[in-house]
């Protein structure tokens, strides 16, 4: 929602709350002849004054702080603390100006002003706390839409990826070639490109699976790479951090390590593609290095689903919850990401 549907909220809501108080101060006075009297201004000011100290810290603080991460009793808390609040300061404010205009302290008016602003405050707080609500939810539907979306362009990529399978079938001639001089390790090699295959299948289109699932993908995927050279000392995954209980978007980072593969130097005496994934607590984070020839032109593109829809679908998925840095540096590429899960 933009910052011109939001003002128009606000002011209707201000406008709304004005023609309130005029129709009802009307109503006390009992005629037109009596509206405009000199304390009018007084009372329009102390109403807006107590709505506004109200409104806000509900509308721009606890809503945000407490409500929207579903802490109700830290926000009940904080709402009453507020009409307090607004209702010492209100109370103090009026019983100083009648002191000041009068010189006498009416100790039985302190009470009811309390309570009265206290539920005045807590009205506006609720309707603070709807106002925000509302464009909460709006922005929310409009980010579930646009996650869907995303998702179905990743569904697409991942079909397209399917159609033009280089990776298959250039796994499925280095397997046949092993066939015949190590059919034990052939073997292993078919289940684990059979395992990929049905995680891509069943649990690509999951919103979230276990985040152990996803290293063992990840493991699988670069142990078939591998069949493609002699040595296995040109790529190197470190695994490291308790991974249990935590889940993640599926094949989320797949596309920084075809990156990597794609561009990088993989020959004798180049330094190894290094690819890290790291936990503590609930963050994880994912790293990835890799030399390239300045000769062939690199960018953020890369291969697969592409860096950038990748960086989309982390904002949608992880908004707030995330950092991505892209460092393309003179002969290194480098991607770190962490993710608060």
């Amino acid at each position: 929602m933009n910052r011109y549907a939001v003002f128009i909220g606000h002011l209707l809501y201000w406008v709304l709350y004005g023609c309130l108080c005029i129709f009802l101060l009307f109503l006390g006075r009992g005629g037109k002849n009596m509206f405009l009297d000199e304390d009018v201004l007084a009372y329009l000011f102390v109403c807006l004054l107590t709505a506004m100290l109200s409104f806000y810290p509900f509308y721009r603080i606890w809503f945000l702080r407490y409500l929207a991460l579903r802490k109700l009793n830290a926000f009940i808390i904080a709402g009453l603390l507020t009409g307090a609040c607004v209702s010492l300061f209100m109370t103090v404010l009026i019983i100083g100006i009648l002191y000041y205009f009068t010189n006498v302290i009416e100790k039985g008016l302190i009470w009811p002003f309390l309570i009265v602003f206290f539920l005045y405050s807590l009205v506006h707080g609720i309707a603070a706390t709807a106002l925000r609500g509302f464009f909460h939810w709006y922005l929310e539907l409009r980010a579930k839409e646009a996650l869907q979306k995303k998702n179905l362009e990743t569904e697409l990529a991942l079909l397209k990826g399917q159609l033009q399978p280089h990776f298959l079938f250039n796994t499925i001639n280095n397997i046949d070639v092993l066939i015949g001089k190590e059919p034990a390790k052939a073997s292993m090699y078919l289940q684990q490109l059979s395992g990929m295959l049905r995680y891509m299948l069943y649990k690509g289109a999951l919103d979230s699976i276990p985040l152990e699932e996803e290293i063992q993908f990840v493991r699988y995927y670069i142990e078939l790479q591998k069949i493609r050279k002699t040595s296995d000392d040109w790529i190197k995954l470190e695994v490291e951090g308790d991974m249990s209980d935590l889940r993640i978007a599926p094949l989320l980072f797949l596309p920084f390590i075809e990156n990597a593969l794609k561009h990088g130097v993989t020959s004798e005496g180049a330094e190894p593609i290094l690819i890290q994934l790291q936990t503590k607590e609930r963050m994880v984070n994912f790293y990835c290095r890799n030399n390239y020839s300045v000769n062939k032109v690199t960018s953020a593109v890369g291969s697969g689903l592409g860096l950038p829809l990748v960086r989309q679908r982390i904002e949608l998925l992880y908004s707030g919850r995330y950092s991505l840095e892209v460092q393309p540096l003179q002969n290194t590429f480098i991607v770190k990401c962490s993710i608060n899960l």
